[in-house]
């Protein structure tokens, strides 16, 4: 009976042909240019199609695995899709760093990350200075059942000694803990340009602390590639893939030729990415460096099933200061992309991440948004949700291919260590970054709420006032062996601190790297805005925008509506009005405003007579006065200036440019 229906049913639905679609869509173009219309031009080196059909998939090998199944493209796990909800927790106290984890695990996550942030003679985040802060950040919590990551650059094997001194006095079996260290001693050579010993030390001291570190807990990633460095860097995806990989590569062939197992390396490691805001693609990027990195590895010779473990925190790059609670959208679908394409672990930032260290609210609404996929959309029990996507498998060929590419670029430059050396992974993500700036000083790529549609009145620098400010390392002024973990692990629970540790380890150094340097899209308008507050507030009030529409209704409407947006990205105060027939009328209510910035809303046409009339007016009694026409006439432009507009406004204005113009001509000092 079924396959009588079937047979029905799909009689109906007769078979089409790719050309037969072609046909349609070039018929319904009417001319228009296909590959203009319907081809998307990514940031990755490759165009990706309107639409894919089961054929695309004909030439993908690595379908023919399961999840489960190396190379891993399909996930770890064979039967379900689980991951470790991570809430990462900052706060400068030990104290208070403890409270809000205890909160976290009743709010049922499955991992904590702790975030130590050590330059040369301070430490923000938590400040673990002693192994008594170590004890009391861990106080009340069964290490034994949460998986512990620790993130604190150069000072993660003290802090790891730390931790393994707490789980040794609690009487626990250290070869059941589980966790991350966050060591990545390449880190520092990309992040500060050097790595606080010389190249040449590098893969001997690194062999020895790793050994110890594997030795003392077998169970822990030992060894991290913060791969998020390069996507918080402006890094394109593919680039993001293509660095990681040889940085990942460079721990294998380093240390195997320091004399380790490079196979007890690859188990040991774990790479850490940020995640975007690019849904698909996001997805698509974590299935694509699964494939990669099996390749790598087979080509050391590991065939067999050893998964890459994978920690995704939701991106820093496109976080915002202003409108935060947009932040919270953000995050969802990037933790969504990174559970649908198989992470281990996952960390949301909490909305207020740019300028606080979060409060109960904020991080119960990170941990939220892990449990509302998990325990209402039941993401964690489909092994492989993205499976059967024609796009996605092409988007993840494509990016794999993409990447691969640029992971051998670095290799034919020696490696992650010589490119960085020669300037080349710098120069790389430098590019990305100019035109990523490029793209959102332009609104091609938009913020909401920062370079688009921002909150008229909203105030941000007192929200600054909440971030603590950087401690000072602390010395005791004990002589301090580094030479293994045994002994390190002795000298912090004799009362060595911190500050003691990392004078007697690290020295500077004179490599020559330029370093790495990570940013937020937001950056360049905040600090605009922020002036503006801060001129605001010693003036009594921040400038002020009239808008001053006539003519043609629809038109003065929307470009009142855009002129609006678009000054308010300054946090200029806007002063809207009624529409206006004589231009005698806009002059006199503008000087009596005492706006600085008049800005004329009409129609392209209209603006001939009207604009000029305005300006004249305007411009006889008030020679400072801005005045702006939005819109690009081009056939008045000459004729409107002549008369003294000073500039025009319009969708292809470099909206960060001109604004900076702005606070020039105002007399507001940007990044003081």
């Amino acid at each position: 009976m079924s396959g009588s229906l079937d047979k029905s049913l799909f009689s109906e639905f007769p078979p089409i042909s790719t050309e037969e679609w072609e046909n349609i869509i070039i018929k319904d173009l009417k001319g228009a240019d296909y590959e203009k219309r319907l081809v998307w031009k990514t940031d990755n080196d490759f165009s990706l199609q309107p639409y894919y059909r089961r054929e695309d998939l004909k030439n993908l090998s690595y379908l023919e695995s399961l999840p489960g199944e190396v190379p891993f493209v399909r996930g770890k796990n064979r039967l379900k899709n689980d991951w470790d909800t991570c809430q990462d927790i900052s706060h400068s106290s030990a104290e208070d760093a403890n409270r809000f984890a205890l909160g976290a695990l009743k709010g049922e996550v499955e991992a904590l990350c702790f975030i130590t942030d050590v330059s040369s003679d301070t430490v923000s985040g938590i400040s673990l200075q002693s192994q008594k802060d170590m004890e009391t950040l861990l106080k009340g919590i069964f290490i034994e059942n949460v998986s512990l990551h620790f993130e604190a650059g150069k000072a993660s094997v003290a802090i790891f000694a730390m931790y393994v001194n707490e789980a040794k006095k609690r009487g626990l079996e250290l070869s059941r803990l589980r966790g991350s260290s966050g060591y990545d001693p390449l880190q520092g050579l990309s992040r500060e340009g050097t790595a606080g010993i010389g190249l040449n030390e590098i893969w001997n001291r690194t062999s020895s602390e790793l050994s110890g570190m594997i030795e003392a807990l077998p169970s822990f990633h030992n060894l991290v590639v913060h791969a998020s460095d390069y996507h918080n860097a402006g890094a394109g995806t593919a680039a993001e893939l293509g660095i990681s990989l040889a940085h990942g590569a460079e721990y294998l062939a380093g240390l195997q030729s320091s004399g380790m197992d490079v196979g007890a390396v690859a188990k040991t490691l774990q790479f850490s990415f940020s995640v975007s805001a690019s849904y698909f693609v996001e997805i698509a990027k974590f299935r694509a460096f699964r494939l990669l990195w099996a390749n790598i590895l087979s080509a050391y010779g590991i065939k067999g099933a050893l998964p890459v473990f994978i920690q995704a925190r939701t991106s820093e790059w496109n976080k915002t200061l202003y409108d935060p609670h947009v932040n919270i959208l953000r995050g969802t679908t990037e933790a969504m992309s990174a559970a649908i394409a198989g992470c281990d672990s996952i960390s949301v930032s909490h909305f207020d991440s740019v300028y606080s260290h979060g409060d109960e609210f904020s991080l119960r609404i990170a941990r939220n948004t892990q449990h509302l996929l998990k325990h209402e959309s039941y993401l964690n029990r489909v092994k492989d949700p993205s499976a059967g996507s024609y796009y996605i498998e092409n988007l993840t060929d494509k990016l794999a291919e993409s990447a691969w590419k640029v992971f051998q670029d670095i290799e034919t430059k020696g490696g992650f260590i010589a490119a960085l050396k020669e300037g080349y992974i710098q120069s790389l993500l430098q590019s990305f970054k100019a035109e990523r700036a490029k793209n959102v000083a332009s609104r091609k790529e938009i913020l909401l709420g920062t370079n688009q549609y921002p909150i008229l009145k909203e105030e941000s620098l007192s929200r600054l006032e909440k971030i603590s400010k950087p401690l000072s390392l602390k010395t005791s002024g004990k002589a301090v062996s580094t030479e293994s973990i045994q002994k390190l692990s002795e000298a912090l629970e004799s009362g060595a601190l911190l500050g003691d540790i990392l004078q007697s380890s690290f020295k500077k150094t004179e490599e020559g790297i330029q370093p790495v340097t990570v940013f937020r899209a937001s950056e360049a308008f905040e600090a605009i805005r922020l002036a503006t507050e801060k001129y605001g507030k010693q003036k009594g009030a921040s400038p002020s925008v009239f808008l001053a529409g006539f003519g043609n209704l629809a038109m003065r409407i929307a470009r009142a509506t855009f002129s609006s947006n678009f000054f308010a990205c300054a946090g200029y105060r806007i002063l809207d009005n009624p529409a206006f027939n004589q231009a005698s009328d806009i002059a006199e209510a503008y000087l009596k405003s005492g706006a600085e910035i008049l800005v004329l809303c009409s129609s392209d046409e209209e603006y001939g007579e009207m604009g000029v009339s305005v300006a004249k007016l305007v411009k006889e009694k008030k020679p400072s006065a801005q005045l702006i026409i939005a819109g690009n006439p081009a056939a008045l432009i000459d004729s409107l200036k002549g008369a003294g507009v000073d500039d025009f406004i319009h969708v292809r204005t470099d909206v960060l440019g001109f604004l900076t113009q702005m606070q020039n001509k105002l007399g507001i000092k940007v990044g003081e």
